[in-house]
């Protein structure tokens, strides 16, 4: 990753599909922590997710509590999950928020992501190829 035309060591971009569940794709933005040996998510965007998810009752009043069955699409931003000292939590994605018009493919889901993290090259991460199941 290039920010402000350097390369920030600890920063990272992840695309995940799940094998099993060819609609099912999770993208998330982290970096390091550096006192500690563990990553803080910036952005996740889960497409179909496999569990649900209900946030927590702290950050912006419209998102407290809210649920989001399985298979519900929905984006994290660690800025609806700081605390009121406007700092970062433990879980720093815990509040979700609902998409407007959720992805149905892997594609559009990359492009809704790379536009809201600014993203300049997502179109050179290709689809992921079709897995298949061992048994």
């Amino acid at each position: 990753m290039e920010i402000s035309e350097a390369l920030p060591r600890g920063v990272y971009f992840r695309a995940i599909a799940y094998p099993r569940f060819l609609d099912t794709f999770t993208f998330q933005l982290e970096c390091e922590r550096l006192e500690a040996r563990a990553h803080v998510t910036l952005y996740r965007l889960e497409v179909n997710p496999l569990k649900a998810h209900t946030n927590k009752f702290f950050g912006p009043e419209e998102l407290q509590g809210e649920f989001f069955p399985v298979g519900t699409s929905h984006e994290h931003d660690f800025h609806d999950s700081l605390t009121e000292k406007s700092e970062l939590r433990s879980n720093s994605c815990a509040q979700a928020r609902a998409l407007t018009v959720p992805p149905l493919d892997f594609a559009t889901a990359l492009s809704i992501v790379c536009s809201r993290i600014n993203v300049v090259n997502g179109s050179e991460i290709p689809n992921p190829p079709s897995q298949g199941s061992l048994f």
